[in-house]
């Protein structure tokens, strides 16, 4: 089947589930409980002195009957809402329920934001959410705030779209659908300006439609194509690869026997010096000891002649001196080579 028809047929398909009438001015939010499901209006959009319906659905999803269903408003006004219907005896499973409630506002009333609670309250499950009312001085004030509101949208779907595209991916679609948007926002801000209400309800039919096609393109990015290397590529790299292994594994070991051949030949010559210097010190420890025993027998001498009256009192003094201190260098010389 050709690729672009069953995109188109998609495309069609998600314009017809997710739809949004530009005219309803709430953005509805769903909540999965244990056992129930709600929609509600997250946020409801009105100009003051205006009425409007809005509708909240409960499904029961559990396994049993949902039973004495009632729905409440707790807020500043609640006096805005007035239910069509707010109580339900039984919900059976997977029956859906719609509560509507009628919501006015008075003409002197201030505009801004109003916080409500919707209270959801059963014999099985309880439940309570927080919804907010905005209220407009004029419709223009109204339309004006959907529309920037669409702006951060986008803003949003353009930031999504960025990181998307850092991975390689060609979103190219998405962004001219992105154009078109801001195109038809533009159109849609001056037709607000000059009263156009007709063509802005239009407008913004046509600009949900095209959000839904840009989450489209996003959420459905084309797959990025590989090429296809040919064999005798993929043959040379593989070659190349297994050759530059080898050479590393033979480097390798070519380094591991020249440490181990240094290491060997290092261990085999430190002993051998070793030993040189043990014979060359007892060597001279023992020259050392032979002089010592000459000096030490030279003294036993000139204390001979001295007593023998030989030597005068000076030259005896003056010899005995010379060879005590000789003797003294030789016993420092001796303990040095001895290591004490």
């Amino acid at each position: 089947m050709n690729f672009s028809f069953l995109k188109k047929i998609l495309i069609i398909f998600f314009l017809l589930i997710f739809s949004i009438n530009a005219n309803a001015q709430t953005s509805l939010k769903k909540i999965d409980l244990a056992d129930m499901t709600v929609e509600y209006p997250q946020e409801i959009l009105i100009e003051k002195g205006w009425t409007k319906y809005i509708s909240i659905s409960v499904t029961n999803t559990g396994e049993s009957d949902l039973y004495n269903i009632k729905i409440s408003i707790e807020g500043i006004f609640p006096e805005w809402f007035e239910f069509q219907n707010n109580e339900s005896l039984v919900i059976q499973i997977n029956e859906k329920v719609e509560y509507v409630s009628k919501i006015s506002i008075p003409f002197n009333m201030p505009i801004g934001n109003y916080k409500f609670s919707l209270n959801i309250e059963s014999d099985e499950i309880n439940y309570k959410t927080d919804f907010t009312v905005r209220v407009f001085e004029t419709r223009e004030d109204l339309l004006l705030y959907r529309v920037q509101v669409l702006k951060a949208d986008l803003s949003k779907l353009e930031n999504e779209a960025g990181r998307i595209e850092i991975g390689g991916i060609d979103l190219s679609s998405a962004r001219d659908i992105f154009q078109q948007i801001k195109s038809e926002l533009d159109l849609t801000e001056e037709q607000i300006y000059n009263k156009m209400f007709t063509q802005v309800t239009e407008s913004f039919k046509e600009v949900e439609k095209l959000f839904i096609k840009a989450r489209f393109e996003i959420e459905n990015p084309p797959k990025i194509e590989v090429e296809e290397e040919d064999e005798i590529d993929v043959l040379s790299r593989n070659l190349m690869f297994y050759s530059s292994g080898i050479g590393i594994v033979l480097l390798l070991v070519s380094l591991i026997y020249i440490v181990r051949k240094v290491h060997r030949e290092n261990r085999v010559r430190l002993p051998n010096l070793r030993l040189k210097e043990i014979i060359i010190e007892s060597r001279r420890i023992k020259e050392l000891e032979q002089e010592i025993e000459k000096i030490k027998e030279s003294q036993e001498i000139i204390e001979e002649e001295y007593r023998g009256q030989m030597l005068s009192k000076e030259s005896y003094e003056e010899i005995r001196l010379k060879y005590q201190e000789k003797l003294i260098e030789l016993e420092a010389r001796r303990r040095k080579l001895r290591g004490y």
